[in-house]
C-alpha cells in the first residue's frame, strides 16, 4: 500500500466518523463538500464510481439548501433515524442487529475490549454510547489507519488488526444497517452517506485482503456482495 493510499485511509474513517456522530457540525458537511473525486480513490486499481456517485448525491443536497438552515435539517433528521429520543428508526448498534434487538449485547464488550487492547478511549461526543456504536467502530478504524500510515514497522500487524475488526465487528451488522437506512430517509444527503459509507468499507475490505495476500473465501464474496444495497 502506497503512502498516499494510507493517509488516504485515514482522512476516509476519520471523516465517516464524524459524519455518523450526533449532532452533525458545519465544519463536517464543510468538508464534504470539499471533498473532489481524486482525493477519495482508495486504489487506482478498483473502481471508485460508487464512491464517486454517492459522494456527488451528497454535495448535491447540500448544495441545494441554504447554508444557515442546512445543519439544522440535517440533524431534524438525523434525530429521527440515528439518536432518539426512543428507538431511532435505524439505531447505529452493532448489538441491535446481532443480538435480537437489545443493546450493550456481546457485540458491544467485544468492541470494547478491542479498544481498550489498543488502548483507545472514544472522540470528543462519543465517551456515553455503546462501544458498538458505528461512529466508534469507524473511528477505531481511523485508529488503525492512522498507526499504519506512521509506524510502517507495525503495518502488517495493523493491517491484520484492521482486517479482522472489519470481518469480525462491522461487516456482520453493516448490511442490515445500511438497508434500513437507505429505506428510513427520503433526505438524498443520508442515501448518499450510507453508499459512500459501504462503497468505503467495501474497497477497504478488498484493499486488506490484497495487502494481507489473503484469498477470497467463498463465504466472504458472498458478504460483500450484500454490502450493495438493493
Amino acid at each position: 500500500m502506497n503512502p498516499d493510499l494510507l493517509w488516504r485511509r485515514v482522512g476516509m474513517y476519520s471523516l465517516l466518523r464524524r459524519l455518523y456522530t450526533y449532532p452533525l457540525d458545519e465544519e463536517s458537511v464543510t468538508a464534504v463538500m470539499s471533498l473532489s473525486p481524486d482525493e477519495i480513490a482508495m486504489d487506482s486499481s478498483m473502481s471508485d464510481e460508487r464512491l464517486v456517485a454517492y459522494l456527488a448525491t451528497m454535495q448535491q443536497w447540500l448544495a441545494s439548501q441554504k447554508f444557515g438552515k442546512r445543519i439544522e435539517s440535517l440533524n431534524i433528521e438525523m434525530t429521527r433515524l440515528l439518536e432518539g429520543p426512543g428507538r431511532p428508526v435505524t439505531p447505529p448498534y452493532a448489538s441491535y442487529y446481532l443480538s435480537g434487538g437489545q443493546l450493550m449485547g456481546p457485540p458491544a464488550y467485544e468492541a470494547l475490549a478491542t479498544y481498550q487492547k489498543w488502548d483507545v478511549t472514544p472522540a470528543d461526543g462519543l465517551h456515553n454510547v455503546p462501544a458498538d456504536h458505528l461512529a466508534l467502530e469507524l473511528g477505531f478504524l481511523a485508529h488503525l489507519a492512522r498507526i499504519m500510515a506512521t509506524e510502517t514497522a507495525f503495518l502488517g500487524e495493523t493491517a491484520r488488526a484492521s482486517d479482522h475488526f472489519l470481518r469480525r465487528n462491522l461487516l456482520p451488522w453493516w448490511p442490515r444497517f445500511y438497508k434500513d437506512l437507505c429505506n428510513g430517509t427520503d433526505v438524498s444527503f443520508f442515501i448518499g452517506l450510507a453508499g459512500f459509507t459501504d462503497a468505503a468499507i467495501e474497497m477497504d475490505a478488498a484493499c486488506l485482503r490484497t495487502l494481507l495476500n489473503r484469498p477470497t473465501p467463498v463465504f466472504a464474496a458472498a458478504s460483500e456482495l450484500a454490502l450493495n444495497h438493493t
